[in-house]
């Protein structure tokens, strides 16, 4: 090789080297932990995974719906819940079809349900919103990886309110915490508050599957916090009212942002089929419940006003 290829060759491999570390620097920026410990090193591996995931699929919903396609497939996916996170003794599990419900108002001060990870969906019919993507994603591996997946604090708010033909009909294996009624479908809820977590954890879980990463003794915190998973059923009147009350949630908490214009786009698009005809009449509804930073007007207003004029009417069906 001449001596300008062996000088091109070397500039090709330092220009490899200095993307490999940047790409590096910036899974340690994601994870900033102490790369000495055995335990850091898999959580930097975690969050490298899903990364890779993300700039493969766009985020853990699409992941799962290319890793999960088949009735076969959520059979084994739940068989591998069931014998790697398995029910603790230390909590009652409830497992019926229908979960006790409770209202808007006590919420605060009505014990959450425990119920098993097995029972959470992530395909995405199991919200009003749009799949989260790359960003939001990420934001939130880390904080998984390091703290566990922590619903005790902070319950996902569940709702039953999915059309059958959507649900993917695996057996239960479990047995029902009511007699009076037939056992919860598998991976059957899904949620007016809390998609993006529980998609992301469930991501997890599969990409540990995948490429053998052993949590229970890789990382036995994140393991034990996935059998423990709690929740409240929000039962809504309307799925319009659910998608009222996901941006209300929104706008509340350090986790949380309010709904984006694309978002509400999203979400009356996917209520038309539920009987909404006049997206101003949903925004007025929001409008009359929310404080006033939070409400829909001035350039937001006009913003959305003319998504809905500019798209052809076949967009909304």
């Amino acid at each position: 090789m001449s001596a300008a290829g062996d000088s091109q060759a070397d500039t090709a491999r330092m220009s490899d080297a200095a993307g490999s570390e940047a790409y590096s620097q910036s899974v340690m920026d994601f994870c900033p932990i102490d790369t000495n410990s055995a335990l850091s090193i898999v959580q930097n591996k975690l969050v490298k995974g899903m990364e890779m995931m993300c700039k493969a699929f766009g985020g853990p919903v699409q992941y799962l719906a290319h890793e999960v396609p088949s009735v076969g497939h959520h059979g084994l996916f739940l068989e591998h819940l069931r014998n790697e996170y398995p029910e603790s003794d230390q909590h009652y599990y409830t497992s019926c079809a229908q979960l006790p419900p409770v209202s808007n108002d006590d919420l605060g001060t009505t014990p959450a349900l425990c119920v098993h990870v097995g029972v959470l969906g992530f395909d995405k019919s199991c919200s009003m919103k749009p799949p989260p993507g790359h960003a939001r994603t990420m934001g939130l591996v880390e904080q998984i990886v390091v703290d566990g997946f922590c619903t005790s604090a902070e319950p996902l708010l569940v709702v039953q309110s999915r059309d059958e033909a959507d649900i993917v009909k695996v057996p239960a294996p479990w047995g029902s915490s009511d007699r009076d009624q037939e056992p919860i479908v598998p991976f059957s809820v899904g949620y007016m508050k809390g998609m993006l977590r529980a998609a992301v954890m469930l991501g997890i879980v599969h990409w540990c599957w995948k490429n053998h990463v052993d949590l229970a003794t890789q990382h036995p915190m994140l393991a034990r916090s996935v059998t423990t998973i709690f929740v409240h059923h929000s039962q809504q009147s309307s799925r319009i009212e659910e998608c009222l009350q996901n941006m209300k949630q929104s706008s509340r908490g350090s986790l949380r942002r309010m709904t984006n214009i694309i978002e509400i786009v999203f979400m009356v698009k996917g209520l038309v089929s539920f009987g909404l005809n006049d997206f101003a009449s949903f925004v007025r509804r929001w409008n009359a419940m929310s404080a006033r930073t939070h409400q829909i007007s001035g350039k937001r207003a006009v913003a959305l006003k003319m998504l809905f004029d500019v798209a052809p009417k076949a967009c909304a069906t």
